[in-house]
């Protein structure tokens, strides 16, 4: 969720950003469970910025292909040790 964030928390609403830090006090492992489609959100947190999360996860989930670590530590400005 970190490289979501990076690119997506300046542009969100108010709103949006009140729905993020609901999202936020989820569990750690429920989190993974809806950001990962295993498992529904409940009503309260299913949102925008939850589906946009999703999407995002589902287009470029990190640990898939062997170029992962370099796109993370490209995304964040770091470089990686190997």
């Amino acid at each position: 969720m970190g490289i979501w964030a990076t690119r997506n928390l300046p542009l969100l609403t108010d709103v949006q950003l009140a729905a993020y830090d609901r999202i936020l006090t989820a569990e750690t492992a429920d989190i993974f469970l809806y950001i990962t489609s295993k498992k529904e959100p409940p009503p309260e947190l299913a949102c925008d910025v939850l589906d946009s999360i999703i999407k995002f996860v589902q287009s470029a989930p990190l640990g898939k292909g062997g170029a992962a670590a370099q796109g993370y530590a490209d995304e964040k400005g770091v470089g990686t040790s190997n």
